[in-house]
Parts: structure tokens; sequence; C-alpha cells
């Protein structure tokens, strides 16, 4: 518990330390972020990212909500998902920012309330706070896709 707070507080300290951060950097950082949560799972893990056109800069506070989306996403997976693949594709032309992360699991209905369980509540919250837009889409026995746009 401690060494995942401490983890955590660097985490945001990385994002609040700077004004703006490169797309490149923030990359890094979720790869190195969801190999190391993801290693230990037997699942499999690919990014999709195309570094010639990284010339994208966030504000600390959109890097600091998309990681905290990723960590959110990344905790459901291992927790619920069943999953054994887990795909994060990034897309970016420079002003536009598609982030897509998927798995192959069980899958749940979206239409569902589940009772203290907050954690799509808080990502749509977070992505709405960052001016951005988010679909989830889930279908039983398929999997889950997350997908957040922020233009």
């Amino acid at each position: 518990y401690v060494r995942t707070t401490t983890q955590q507080l660097r985490d945001t300290i990385w994002a609040i330390n700077k004004e703006t951060i490169q797309l490149n950097d923030f990359v890094k950082r979720i790869q190195g972020y969801v190999s190391k949560h993801l290693e230990n799972q037997s699942i499999s893990f690919s990014l999709s990212f195309d570094e010639n056109n990284n010339n994208l800069v966030l504000t600390s506070p959109q890097a600091l909500n998309l990681f905290r989306v990723l960590q959110e996403c990344v905790n459901n997976i291992r927790k619920h998902s069943q999953s054994d693949r887990v795909g994060i594709d990034i897309v970016s032309d420079g002003h536009l920012l598609k982030l897509m992360i998927w798995d192959n699991g069980v899958g749940f209905d979206p239409n569902q309330h589940y009772e203290d369980h907050y954690g799509l509540q808080n990502i749509v919250s977070r992505i709405e706070e960052i001016n951005g837009k988010v679909e989830i889409k889930s279908v039983l026995g398929t999997g889950t896709s997350i997908n957040i746009q922020l233009d």
C-alpha cells in the first residue's frame, strides 16, 4: 500500500511539476506504467503510437487527468475483465488527440448500475474536466473500449 501510494505521488508530481508535457513523454510514462502493472497478470499489452507525429503538447491538468483515467482503466482490467490482451492506441495530428484503451475481456453491461463502483463515473468526470469527450463501449463476452478525444 505504501509503495502504491508513493508511486501515485511521484506520478502526480511528474505531471504538476511542468506547465506542459510533450506527448512523447506522456506516452513513455503510460507505457512504463501499464507494462509494470500488467507484467505478472498473464495479459499481453500493445501500444500503438506514431512517434513521427508527436508535436502535441499537453497541459499539466490534461496529462494528469489522462494518466489517472489510464490508471483506472488498468485497475478495472486487472480486477474485472478476465482479459488476456490489452491495447492502447494513440493518434494525434498535432492538435487533436485520440486515446483508445481496449481489452478483449468479458465486458459488462454499460446500462447496469453497479453499487459502490465509481470508476466509470470518475473517468467521465476527469475527461469532462479537461474539455474532452469520452465514449465507453462494452459488449458482454467481447471486451471493453474507452475512447477519449481532446481537441
